[in-house]
């Protein structure tokens, strides 16, 4: 549901690009396939144009296909997900550690003073930002929550029956779950398993669809981190457009706000 709003933000941003002498073009990959990601940017070849913005998995060849297109003076981004150890030049999209420590710190607020075993949930173990998210989760979670267990994260490879599978298991063998954050990918998945278990779990899970409405409407679900992907959209265009032209970026304008939303605000 994410990339389908990302994909929507895109297409309306052709116009206004359009008018700027931007010309976008936006190609999709299969998810978590980094050799498709290095395949599709092969087939661009000098079709690739002044910048690309790549939404990327940790993998060596992608890292490498990011060096050789800086060689050949592309500029490049990348977006939602970060590959920091590469020749990327920015990363446009939210500090995951944060929203990682946002969802921790909320989390610890409507479980207590219960006490018990936290489930994670995790698209894969190669997307810097779910890694990130991670991370920041259990700094707050090992720092102030004494009481909570943070189990092993499921991936469950962004595929909502993936997700449902591998979850309602988990909660079928363990009645100890008090809490879950799901972090990104699969989150319907999520939402079908918690309903049919019937546990009374707090839950903090990423982005508003019509399965996330429903669930923070009918108190499946606690809260929802989101990240503004219209934002993220508009900002990898400006970046790159400032990168190709070698002009300045205005740095408070890029940057993207982790945003909560509670069955109250929802928008």
């Amino acid at each position: 549901a994410f990339f389908r709003d990302i994909r929507a933000e895109i297409e309306a941003a052709r116009p206004n690009a359009a008018k700027e002498r931007i010309d976008i073009n936006m190609i999709a990959v299969p998810p978590l396939d980094p050799q498709a990601i290095v395949d599709a940017i092969e087939r661009l070849g000098d079709e690739i144009g002044d910048g690309l913005a790549l939404v990327a998995v940790e993998s060596q060849i992608v890292r490498d296909a990011i060096g050789e297109l800086r060689q050949r003076g592309v500029r490049v981004v990348s977006f939602i997900s970060d590959v920091p150890n590469s020749r990327r030049e920015r990363f446009v999209g939210i500090d995951n550690v944060a929203a990682g420590r946002v969802a921790a710190s909320l989390l610890k607020r409507f479980v207590s003073p219960r006490s018990g075993d936290v489930a994670v949930v995790a698209g894969s173990g190669t997307l810097r930002d779910h890694v990130e998210r991670r991370m920041g989760f259990e700094q707050v979670m090992r720092a102030e929550c004494p009481h909570l267990n943070v189990l092993p994260w499921i991936e469950g490879e962004e595929l909502a029956g993936i997700v449902e599978e591998k979850l309602s298991k988990l909660l079928a063998d363990n009645n100890d779950i008090v809490g879950l954050y799901s972090l990104g990918g699969g989150t319907r998945g999520v939402i079908d398993a918690i309903e049919s278990a019937r546990q009374d779990l707090s839950v903090v899970t990423t982005e508003v669809s019509e399965h996330t409405r429903a669930a923070l409407i009918s108190g499946t679900v606690d809260a929802v981190l989101v990240q503004d992907c219209s934002h993220e959209v508009r900002s990898a265009i400006r970046v790159l457009k400032a990168l190709a032209d070698d002009s300045s970026i205005n740095e408070k304008q890029e940057r993207i706000r982790i945003e909560v939303f509670v069955r109250d605000n929802l928008p």
